[in-house]
């Protein structure tokens, strides 16, 4: 028989026949344990297979798989449980598709904190990255002061944060923009890097999706020349032009460009080609 769920493996080892588990041991079964809140299944089965399967490891995918979908004291208790044992393992994660999931899960800071004590190989910078994307303003924090992370991973982590999937334009995130302002004021991110969006540039790509933050990038090191994209104003003046919504979405953004001491001159007289010099007139005199 297959046994895949937690009240099958309880019900195997309430029949005395705990050797029927071992053919489908792997981390599933472990992960719907946990997911049950089963703490002491674990522990029957660790004793039992401890000296003929790799348990440790598995328990700890076990546990990253289950905090996916929700992280319950089991969890907790599981990665407690291996750091409490006398054995130098090195524990070893990178399937993403699991971690992406875990950054979303409220909880996962404690986690996280148990995973780097047990000092265990996971592609930091890569949940860096997603915790950028989705806000995740604790798990943030916690990785940049605990973690070494390098300049490339910085900058990758900024563009998500900068595009981030949870936020638009029209309505302000303030962890976001504290969280970028952070970004480049103290970890002196590149403000004039590169992305693949479409318009190339991360402080485009933060002028479009979260304007009131732009005025973070107007430090001494920003490349002002970056603001003068024909490509960028041509669509940007159109949706501008035709959503009153999107027009007060950037009300605070052109103040803050005009406020800055960046020269205009070349932004006005591109506007005046695209054919709207009374529209540089309003927004950047």
């Amino acid at each position: 028989m297959l046994i895949q769920q937690a009240h099958e493996v309880e019900e195997a080892i309430n029949n005395g026949d705990i050797e029927s588990i071992r053919n489908d041991l792997d981390f599933r079964v472990l992960t719907s344990i946990i997911e049950s809140n089963r703490f002491d299944l674990v522990e029957i089965i660790y004793n039992h297979f401890k000296d003929t399967e790799p348990m440790e490891q598995l328990i700890f995918n076990a546990v990253v798989e289950s905090a996916g979908v929700d992280i319950t004291p089991t969890a907790i208790q599981c990665l407690n449980f291996l750091k409490s044992l006398d054995k130098e393992i090195s524990y070893e994660f990178d399937d993403e598709d699991a971690l992406y999931h875990m950054c979303q899960i409220p909880g996962r800071v404690e986690l996280f904190k148990l995973m780097l004590d047990m000092k265990a190989d996971i592609p930091w910078g890569y949940v860096l990255q997603v915790s950028c994307n989705f806000i995740c303003r604790d798990t943030i924090e916690f990785l940049i002061a605990n973690i070494q992370v390098s300049n490339e991973e910085l900058n990758l982590a900024f563009g998500y944060l900068v595009n981030a999937s949870v936020t638009s334009c029209y309505h302000e995130n303030s962890d976001q923009t504290e969280i970028i302002s952070w970004f480049i004021n103290k970890l002196n991110v590149d403000v004039n890097l590169t992305t693949d969006s479409d318009y190339g540039w991360v402080y485009l790509d933060c002028f479009i999706n979260a304007p009131n933050a732009a005025k973070h990038f107007y430090v001494e090191r920003f490349n002002s020349g970056i603001i003068n994209s024909e490509d960028f104003w041509a669509k940007f003046i159109e949706a501008y032009l035709e959503d009153q919504k999107f027009k007060q979405a950037f009300a605070q953004a052109f103040e803050d460009l005009r406020n800055s001491s960046i020269d205009l001159t070349e932004l006005a007289t591109l506007f005046d080609r695209l054919g709207h010099d009374a529209l540089a007139k309003e927004l950047l005199n």
